[in-house]
């Protein structure tokens, strides 16, 4: 299942054990807002009927970096793309990404289940080499993965990988209530994928940076830097006021400098 367009990158998402592909799609419906397409993966591990599971690593893999490869043949702009699962499909969607069979711009686990966390840690490089950033979103209740989780974030923040951890308290293993907030948080964290809303002729359009930034949205008063589609502006040219949202003050100076006279006032 998918839903993406040409030139703009995507969230492929794996499910978790005893789910499919249908049932794990409207979680993830608010990285559309952001601009992403979404594409959905099924495994072809059967467990039951309309259940499906990750159990053979090597044959999730396999099949993860065939879509992955048809993304990509389609027009996706795939290496900005981001790799997502929840429990064994976390657990998939790691082992995709450090065995190197793909090399996603970005990994967001949410109560990944990780029993071989241990062994598939000892050889970082290819995850290191991608320059993949990962995104943890886990309850502290949650048996399975609370721990894992942890671990995991431990491991790769020691190894100098880009990791932020999310926890969600009192939350057992599943999505949290917010996750559509929650989701939209993760994937601005996932380097170079924020962009700046700029001057368009006929049309806003947008730029991606290398460093971290985000469109701007007018909110009635002023400028607001948050993730937003152009369209959703209604807007062909803007004013706008920089925010000082940035973490890093070099980039603000860098957008700031790309942006002075390039935009002026047509709020309608």
């Amino acid at each position: 299942q998918e839903e993406v367009e040409a030139g703009k990158p995507c969230l492929l998402v794996l499910h978790g054990d005893q789910q499919n592909a249908a049932q794990t799609a409207p979680y993830w419906q608010s990285a559309k807002e952001l601009g992403y397409g979404l594409g959905l993966a099924q495994s072809s591990q059967v467990q039951m009927s309309e259940a499906y599971l990750w159990d053979d690593e090597e044959t999730a893999a396999e099949e993860i970096s065939d879509q992955w490869n048809a993304l990509k043949e389609q027009g996706v702009d795939i290496e900005n793309s981001i790799l997502c699962g929840f429990s064994s499909g976390g657990r998939a969607a790691f082992y995709a990404a450090v065995s190197g069979a793909i090399a996603p711009k970005g990994l967001i686990l949410v109560s990944p289940w990780l029993p071989e966390l241990e062994e598939w840690t000892e050889d970082l490089s290819k995850l290191k080499a991608a320059g993949t950033a990962v995104y943890i979103c886990c309850g502290d209740a949650d048996e399975d993965c609370f721990e894992g989780s942890e671990a995991l974030f431990e491991i790769l923040d020691d190894n100098g990988i880009e990791v932020e951890f999310k926890l969600c308290p009192d939350l057992e293993h599943d999505y949290p209530e917010n996750f559509e907030q929650i989701l939209q948080e993760a994937i601005p964290e996932i380097p170079g994928l924020r962009a700046l809303l700029v001057r368009g002729a006929d049309g806003a359009d947008s730029i991606t940076l290398d460093g971290p930034a985000d469109l701007l949205r007018w909110d009635g008063t002023a400028w607001q830097a948050q993730t937003v589609t152009p369209a959703a502006l209604g807007l062909r040219s803007c004013s706008w006021t920089l925010q000082k949202t940035e973490k890093d003050a070099e980039t603000a100076a860098q957008i700031t400098a790309l942006l002075r006279g390039e935009v002026h006032d047509a709020r309608r």
